[in-house]
């Protein structure tokens, strides 16, 4: 009010100093100004009166756009927290204000996802009372992606609905366990890389790792950057001092890391020796129509030794016959598929599961496709 009164009182010491000095249209520009002034002035005190606050709009506060009469002010209707970390859980409080003067009813209140709490509960709320929304987000198992939940408060009939989000970045600071399958002594060593992160702001200071340096090997890469993250590229490779069988060993990590700073990541896979590795899928091809086609392939021992083979699963025992020689000085069988001429036409899919006097069973798969007629 006090602005305003002084912007009145300029512009009449404006005008008492202008007006002599200007011709006809300037005079009339200055008359126009001092109408607006007046009228400014005149909405200000009229809107106070009866409303009981300014008409000028508060930068501070924000109508949502659902209500259809705008009877609650919520200072901030969206809560972005950046990028987390996968597992942390996040705390928001939302008020919102009844500006009215009268009881407005919550008819309900939803939430978008599973993964969110909401602690406080109101049926209503009353004239000039402010409440306060509490929202927990449980990011445990959240892929590595942005997500965005929302609140849904549906007020009374004719009124509408207040929308209130909360958003983010999530990321995986470490993973859980790293696969390495099968792996064979005689042949070249593979490793198996992945990626430590911290947040925006944060450096990550690796302390101390704890592993069996009789099995593995790991180096550890200097931190790059990107998109504000700090990435550190950890290598492991297995040594062929591995024992035969499955192994599942744990690599622990102490760090100054603001969450979780001491974790570990569990290595798992199986060493079946020096062998030749069997094939995965065996093609029969496009077989003609009334044709025979034979396969032949070879099947090694996970051990380097002699095996038997007890039985063949056979997927298709009325249109594959299956024929396999005894394993030789060099420890491998030889394995031949016969077709016969009444395969129907079609796709043919299928695996042959060898059972042998090794625990290790082999799976090979088939795969082929019969002409029609």
């Amino acid at each position: 009010m006090k602005v305003l009164q002084e912007i009145l009182i300029t512009a009449s010491l404006c005008e008492k100093e202008l007006l002599g000095f200007c011709n006809e249209k300037g005079q009339k520009m200055i008359l126009k100004a001092k109408f607006m002034t007046f009228f400014l002035m005149f909405s200000v005190v009229f809107g106070h009166a009866l409303y009981g606050k300014s008409v000028l709009p508060d930068k501070k506060n924000t109508f949502h756009p659902q209500l259809k009469k705008m009877v609650v002010c919520i200072p901030s209707s969206l809560k972005d927290f950046g990028y987390v970390y996968q597992g942390q859980k996040l705390r928001h409080t939302f008020e919102i204000k009844n500006i009215s003067n009268k009881y407005i009813p919550i008819k309900e209140t939803k939430n978008s996802c599973g993964c969110t709490s909401i602690l406080s509960s109101y049926d209503g709320i009353g004239p000039n009372e402010t409440i306060s929304i509490e929202a927990i987000i449980d990011t445990s198992g959240k892929p590595e992606e942005c997500f965005s939940v929302s609140i849904i408060l549906i007020l009374d009939e004719g009124l509408g609905k207040v929308k209130l989000e909360l958003a983010g970045q999530i990321i995986i600071p470490n993973p859980e366990r790293i696969d390495f399958g099968r792996v064979y002594k005689n042949k070249k060593i593979m490793g198996k890389c992945f990626y430590l992160k911290t947040l925006p702001g944060e450096h990550l200071d690796i302390l101390e790792v704890s592993y069996d340096k009789g099995f593995f090997d790991i180096k550890i890469v200097a931190p790059n950057f990107w998109n504000r993250l700090e990435y550190h590229k950890i290598i492991i490779k297995y040594r062929k001092t591995m024992p035969d069988g499955n192994f599942d060993q744990k690599v622990v990590f102490k760090t100054n890391r603001s969450y979780r700073p001491n974790f570990s990541v569990i290595l798992t896979g199986r060493m079946v020796g020096s062998i030749e590795s069997n094939p995965e899928v065996v093609s029969l091809g496009v077989l003609r129509p009334n044709a025979e086609v034979t396969k032949k392939f070879k099947v090694y021992s996970p051990y380097g030794k002699l095996f038997a083979i007890k039985n063949i699963v056979n997927p298709f025992p009325e249109n594959l016959s299956i024929e396999y020689t005894p394993a030789q000085k060099n420890k491998e069988h030889i394995i031949k598929i016969h077709s016969k001429k009444d395969f129907p036409p079609g796709k043919i899919s299928g695996k042959l599961k060898f059972v042998t006097t090794i625990n290790d069973n082999l799976d090979v798969g088939i795969f082929g496709i019969q002409r029609k007629l």
